[in-house]
């Protein structure tokens, strides 16, 4: 981002500032945003008072934000809390953008809050001009010392609520002498903006006693020596600084899952796999798909070999999808056709010799979008894309005819191919993963070689039926494997979007769910809190001894990992992405354990708001545990009431009637198999022999239990075990497993399906079962 030329517009007087805040606790927001800043670079300076910040908050060097890595897609994606695919800006023209649809935090602060002091300062205009609407103060400079004069006077005289700065002039410099640590002119930038934020400090320090101050200092990018507006780590990497007496300080780290690689097969320059039928994976006109594969390359190579295709790669116009290299490297690409049009997008460097996952996503009416490692790298249109089919082979290692001149010379592994279009999320969550079950698009799966028999020349497909891989060319063998694939979750890593929410946080306001967000708090809420909690499952559970089965931990399907955040289900407050040691699958007994559960506390006031989830575990008896097995399950929340809510996997959810007092050292007692216990709504669970249970029978999420007709639940079953023969069966950890033992069985004795119909009445199969939460 260059520098625009000196405006100097004050849209409104100082004046308008000077009144009494809304907020009853004076909690008050200072957000810093420091233009094209790496965070390397930022350590590097000598930033004394930035990094007393840093050392007393919570913060990260290990933010993510989404390329296109420009100022006027990362400050619109910062100040929005939505990432560019809602709020529309790509570049810095701000040509179609959303903003009457996404607008700035601010401005929805505003509207919640009329009263709310708010102010905007800044060097780079189009913040102001374009992204931000409602502030009580908008004022643009041509200087970043005339920010930080404005500002100081504004702290020192008036009276804001919410106030953010922008800073400009460490951008300047990468731009004339290159965005790195070891570019003097861009460290100095770095440390003169370090004593501006000095001068902001002496002023907050000489604000009225009893005010708590949240300082954020944060950036829109980062860059190379190249410039920035690309897709490298360095452009992508950023820091997010959360200062305040209330916050313990704590450093948060990108998630990073390592996979240790199994057997593998390297081609050698050899050979090759094909499919043994492919017109199972052709895609027509309308059909989205998404191909994820796991590759190790050499440093240099020749040509351009391809990894996965289905089309003849001597013209990328033709008909169908090839994953291949750049010529002679160093990048992976994408490239779809349609025997006329075509669609290419250019990856990062994979020449390293370490295993690397790559991913496409292909929505025909909308974007193809690209992963490596679980980080998105770019998207473009694919609308104008018409038919691909094929006539030629899906091949692993080859173009579709099987002849293409440049053989491939790396190994590949666990190709993956899917009929969707899976999401950003979903995609990096489970790039360094295996998928099971548990994967919120299992059902869309229909191709998996993981090529890991380390023997033959043939290959598994582990998609019930499908086509399975035969190894073609004499030259391929089998590495014994251990070597590692590191990749991020982004689900789980600290990014760009995470501001606004932060802000909220500090501020004790309630985050309204109609904002619809990207990102999450980085400030944990404070507690911790318990609760004593047991509730029973209708399909596992048992009236005789009044106990659920645990077929699903006996026989070795309970996945370590929680499966709600992969599900779709809602996390907030710090919950999410919660392990179980193995050890705790050894409880025999009563304490055994069942299977995973979502605890949910929502507002006292609006329980449609959900304050915080903790993923838990359920034993045989009804008891609700953390992930150790025995403790009651902790929530760091502020002490107070709040409703209380189990949801799981394929049950309705059941709340309280009433909030529930909760006290740090007095955890309340809640039974929601107790008759006697008032509860949200009517016949919010099924009572079975004087105990209550959740209603067993939704397995699509769409809060009911339905039978028959659009979108029911029993044809998921029937799905599930193949569609066709209803006395199959399917074993595994499935969402249409309603019993819980480990078998998904559409007919016979204790099969699935009776029990939706037996839930919706059983007389009227058009009837339906709603779940009792608002």
């Amino acid at each position: 981002m260059l520098p625009p030329a000196a405006i100097g517009r004050t849209y409104a007087s100082v004046a308008l500032m000077l009144c009494v805040s809304v907020l009853s606790a004076q909690r008050k927001v200072l957000i810093i945003g420091i233009d094209g800043c790496r965070p390397d670079a930022l350590v590097a300076a000598n930033a004394p008072v930035i990094d007393s910040l840093r050392n007393t908050g919570i913060y990260t060097l290990e933010g993510i934000t989404h390329p296109p890595t420009w100022s006027g897609t990362g400050w619109s994606s910062m100040l929005t809390g939505v990432w560019e695919q809602k709020h529309g800006v790509v570049d810095n023209t701000f040509a179609g953008a959303h903003f009457d649809l996404w607008p700035h935090f601010m401005d929805r602060l505003k509207a919640a809050y009329p009263t709310m002091q708010i102010a905007s300062i800044v060097h780079w205009g189009p913040i102001n001009d374009e992204i931000l609407a409602n502030a009580d103060l908008e004022q643009t400079y041509a200087t970043d010392a005339e920010v930080t004069t404005a500002a100081v006077d504004l702290l020192t005289n008036g009276d804001p609520d919410v106030v953010f700065l922008q800073y400009d002039d460490v951008d300047h410099q990468g731009h004339l002498h290159g965005f790195d640590p070891s570019v003097p002119e861009y460290i100095a930038a770095i440390e003169t903006v370090d004593a501006q934020v000095g001068a902001l400090m002496g002023a907050l320090a000489s604000r009225p006693v009893g005010e708590e101050w949240l300082v954020a200092v944060t950036t829109d990018h980062g860059g190379n020596l190249a410039g920035h507006g690309g897709i490298t780590p360095e452009e992508q990497r950023i820091f997010t600084i959360l200062s305040s007496s209330l916050l313990h300080p704590k450093e948060l780290k990108a998630v990073m899952d390592t996979a240790t690689m199994g057997p593998t097969l390297a081609m050698n320059n050899t050979g090759y796999a094909r499919v043994d039928n492919p017109m199972g994976y052709q895609f027509g006109i309308t059909q989205d798909f998404t191909i994820e594969c796991r590759v190790k390359m050499p440093m240099t190579w020749a040509g351009d070999p391809v990894m996965v295709a289905n089309k003849n790669w001597a013209n990328g116009s033709n008909a169908g999808f090839v994953i291949s290299t750049t010529m002679s490297g160093p990048e992976w690409k994408f490239n779809v056709g349609d025997g006329a049009d075509r669609v290419d997008l250019t990856g990062s460097p994979i020449n390293d010799g370490q295993w690397h996952h790559l991913a496409v996503t292909c929505d025909r009416d909308g974007k193809v979008r690209i992963f490596q490692d679980g980080i998105y790298l770019r998207e473009t249109n694919m609308a104008a894309i018409g038919n691909i089919n094929t006539g030629l082979q899906l091949d692993i290692g080859q173009d579709g005819t099987g002849t293409y001149p440049t053989a491939f010379p790396g190994s590949i592994a666990d190709v993956r191919i899917w009929n969707a279009a899976l999401p950003i999320k979903t995609v990096s969550a489970w790039s360094g993963k295996i998928v099971d079950t548990s994967h919120p698009y299992w059902s869309s799966l229909i191709g998996e070689w993981r090529m890991d028999e380390g023997i033959g020349t043939t290959m598994a497909n582990t998609v019930s039926g499908a086509s399975g891989l035969v190894l073609l060319g004499i030259g391929p063998t089998w590495d014994a494997g251990m070597e590692e694939l590191v990749t991020t979750d982004l689900s789980r890593t600290p990014t760009q979007v995470d501001l606004p929410p932060s802000i909220v946080k500090h501020l004790d306001l309630p985050l309204n769910p109609g904002w619809d967000w990207d990102g999450r708090s980085l400030i944990p809420i404070q507690g911790p809190i318990s609760v004593h909690l047991r509730t029973l499952l209708q399909g596992p559970y048992d009236s005789g001894s009044q106990l659920m089965s645990d077929a699903l931990r006996y026989f070795g399907w309970l996945p370590l990992t929680e499966p709600y955040s992969g599900l779709g289900f809602s996390q907030a407050g710090g919950g999410g992405g919660e392990d179980l040691p193995p050890i705790v699958l050894d409880q025999l007994g009563n304490d055994a354990i069942v299977d995973w559960v979502l605890v949910e506390l929502r507002d006292p006031i609006d329980p449609v708001q959900i304050i915080a989830t903790r993923d838990c575990l359920i034993q045989r008896d009804g008891d609700v545990v953390d992930i150790d097995g025995v403790s009651d399950p902790v929530f760091d929340v502020a002490q107070g009431s709040y409703y209380v809510a189990v949801r799981h996997r394929n049950h309705l959810g059941a709340m309280t009637a009433e909030a529930v007092p909760f006290l740090e050292n007095t955890p309340p007692t809640i039974d929601l198999s107790d008759p006697g216990l008032p509860l949200y709504g009517t016949q919010a669970m099924v009572t079975i022999a004087g105990r209550r249970a959740q209603w067993a029978g939704e397995i699509k999420p769409d809060g009911q239990v339905k039978y028959t007709g659009f979108g029911n639940d029993r044809d998921r079953i029937l799905q599930i075990i193949g569609g066709s023969i209803p006395t199959a069966t399917a074993t595994g950890y499935y969402v249409e497993d309603l019993n819980l033992d480990r078998q998904v069985k559409y007919a016979g004795f204790q099969n699935d399906r009776d029990l939706i119909l037996q839930n919706i009445g059983g007389a009227v199969p058009t009837a339906v079962r709603p779940e009792q939460l608002p």
